[in-house]
């Protein structure tokens, strides 16, 4: 990897992205300060970047770090139920910003990274994780086959990072020099305290693990568990620590070599001081079939509990590929957000209610929807029915006669169902402009010749779905409407382009 350059625009650029809503670091230099002077800060801190590479050191006040704890769930007088999230230096967060910068351009050049994982990386994402696994697992029911799913949760995984074999990693990588020298002092002496209410506690050491809320945490953990797919011969799919270890099983001997791969697994997991958590481990044998080969999956002597859904990446993935379980937990999640709106915005502006609608409760019914999007009738009303009464919070209009189609047809809202075709049509578009990580030519074969002149060069073969769960998963369903689209929407190198011209498209049919 070679030394890293800093220039005094660059320094610029990133002071004018800071976010000026971003709470200051122990060192309590506001990014409010930075905005005020950029040019002058500029200069002075690529002087003190430079310095800091130069000779290997960051300075004491970047190693420490404040804790503010963030509830995940359950008890909220349990600890371990909270996330900390790090307040560092601003000055050292630019910095950070630099050297990721230079890191990845190092990994993507070389292609140090597994293609396996999704997780703090360009062009790739949660969807594209979920759609990769999804069609892989529906691909195996279309041929009435079975695949077993292992779910697996590593315990404190970004806290268990050992400071000494990471770096020992980053060598190996190819980041040395002054390079390492950096990270290493960057990873050392650091300390950190938890600020609560006005409280401190007392500072501690920080003895291992990558700073959770830095820059650079993500990428230096991901090189950290970048070599975990080591002499795994069946399908490993990651998202930072979230990993789906899966392999189509035809017989016993199938179930063995899964079990196998799951010990070479957990003897990784000895090796680099990452330990499973046991209790948070799924096993799921996806399938149609009456008389599965029933298995059983242990990591050492632990037996990993057999579910028949299991919600992954914030989606539920059932044994049959079907999407009630999403479906009613994105709904949950939008009442309820529906709900807090109503308790608390009724009284404002419908403009200012639309705009937190649009915010807080739409995102719900809308993520990762390319991968779970329903084809039954009563789950898509379901679902609509999300935004009909999001209709009624914005308008104040809650009267029994009063026609919800009206007020959507007032508020010109496309209809969810419709929208989440764009999305759909949008990710194959991404596909196809190199815009994602997924290759078209592994999902899609693409036609030899063009049926009518209506057709355009990116035609795709139908794929024929042998039961409702495949034919109407994305990889399927998504082809014939893609083939409709005439050549001029389709030859859109912008997306955002391409996602208008869609909807001018099909409002006119």
């Amino acid at each position: 990897m070679p030394a890293i350059d800093i220039s005094c625009s660059g320094v610029k650029a990133l002071i004018d992205g800071l976010d000026t809503s971003k709470a200051p670091g122990p060192d309590d230099i506001s990014p409010k300060l930075l905005k005020l002077i950029p040019e002058e800060a500029s200069r002075c801190l690529k002087l003190i970047f430079e310095s800091s590479l130069r000779k290997s050191e960051v300075p004491s006040d970047w190693k420490k770090a404040s804790i503010t704890p963030l509830f995940k769930k359950g008890a909220k007088s349990d600890p371990k139920k909270y996330r900390p999230v790090l307040l560092t230096s601003i000055p050292c967060t630019l910095l950070e910003h630099i050297i990721k910068s230079a890191l990845y351009t190092h990994l993507d050049n070389h292609q140090i990274i597994t293609d396996r994982q999704h997780g703090f990386r360009k062009k790739y994402s949660c969807t594209s994780q979920l759609l990769t696994l999804v069609h892989n697992l529906a691909e195996s029911i279309n041929s009435k086959g079975q695949t077993d799913v292992i779910f697996l949760d590593f315990s404190k995984a970004f806290d268990k990072v050992s400071h000494k074999k990471l770096l020992i990693k980053l060598q190996r990588y190819g980041i040395r020099g002054e390079n390492l020298s950096w990270i290493k002092d960057f990873l050392f002496g650091r300390t950190q305290k938890v600020v609560m209410d006005g409280e401190e506690s007392n500072a501690c050491d920080v003895l291992s693990g990558v700073p959770q809320g830095s820059v650079l945490g993500p990428v230096l953990f991901l090189l950290y568990i970048n070599d975990i797919i080591t002499d795994v011969d069946s399908k490993i799919n990651l998202f930072a620590d979230d990993c789906a270890l899966y392999r189509e099983i035809k017989s016993a001997e199938d179930a063995s070599a899964l079990q196998n791969d799951l010990d070479r697994l957990y003897r990784w997991s000895c090796d680099w001081d990452m330990d499973f958590n046991v209790t948070k481990c799924f096993s799921m044998s996806v399938t149609l079939k009456r008389n599965f080969i029933a298995s059983e999956y242990y990591i050492l002597d632990d037996l990993i509990e057999k579910v028949q859904s299991h919600k992954y990446l914030g989606v539920y993935i059932c044994n049959d590929m079907r999407w009630n379980k999403t479906v009613d937990l994105v709904v949950g999640k939008a009442n309820r957000s529906l709900g807090l709106l109503r308790r608390n915005f009724s009284t404002y502006p419908w403009q200012i209610r639309e705009k937190l609608y649009f915010a807080l409760v739409r995102p719900h019914p809308e993520y990762a929807c390319e991968v779970w999007s329903p084809h039954t009738v009563e789950l898509k009303h379901r679902v609509e029915m999300v935004q009909r009464n999001g209709a009624r919070f914005v308008m104040g209009d809650y009267r029994q006669r009063s026609s919800v189609t009206d007020l959507l047809s007032h508020l010109k809202w496309e209809s969810l169902e419709s929208r989440r075709l764009l999305f759909q049509l949008k990710y194959v578009h991404k596909m196809f402009t190199n815009q994602v990580a997924l290759k078209p030519l592994n999902y899609f074969s693409l036609a030899a010749f063009r049926t009518t002149r209506a057709s355009h060069s990116k035609k795709i073969m139908p794929k024929f779905g042998r039961v409702d769960a495949v034919k109407f998963s994305f990889f399927f369903s998504v082809i014939p409407i893609w083939n409709s689209l005439p050549d001029n929407i389709v030859n859109q190198c912008n997306s955002e382009s391409f996602h208008s011209l869609c909807r001018n498209h099909f409002s006119k049919r």
